[in-house]
C-alpha cells in the first residue's frame, strides 16, 4: 500500500513540476486587454460550479484531447445540476500574461459563464 501511495505522490510532484517549467517557459510581458462581461446573475440559488485552470503555454492543458475532456466534463455537469435542480456555472482562468492569448485558449474548450 506504501509503495502504491509513494507512486501516486511521485507523479503528483512531476505533475507540478512539470506544470511550473511549462509556465515558467512560456511566460511573456505581452499584454492586452479584453473586455469580457458575463450575462449571469447571481441571485438566491444553489449552483454547481466548474473552475478549469490552464494556459496556452502548457501542453497538458492546450490539446485537442484536454479541450475535448473539458467539454464533455461541462455537458455532463451541466445536465447533472439541471436534474439535481441546481443552477450551473462554469468559469475558465487561463494562466496567460497575453489576455488575448488566454481567452481564445479558453474558447478551445467551450464557452463560460
Amino acid at each position: 500500500m506504501a509503495i502504491i501511495q509513494e507512486k501516486y505522490i511521485y507523479q503528483i510532484i512531476i505533475l507540478i513540476l512539470l506544470f511550473t517549467i511549462g509556465f515558467v517557459y512560456a511566460y511573456d510581458f505581452q499584454s492586452t486587454s479584453v473586455n469580457y462581461t458575463s450575462d449571469v446573475t447571481i441571485e438566491d440559488a444553489e449552483y454547481i460550479r466548474l473552475v478549469y485552470i490552464g494556459s496556452s503555454g502548457c501542453s497538458f492543458s492546450n490539446n485537442d484531447k484536454a479541450h475535448r475532456m473539458i467539454k464533455e466534463l461541462k455537458d455532463y455537469f451541466r445536465s447533472f445540476s439541471s436534474n439535481q435542480g441546481y443552477r450551473f456555472l462554469s468559469t475558465g482562468i487561463a494562466m496567460d500574461t497575453d489576455s488575448k492569448r488566454g481567452v481564445d485558449f479558453l474558447h478551445k474548450s467551450g464557452h463560460y459563464e
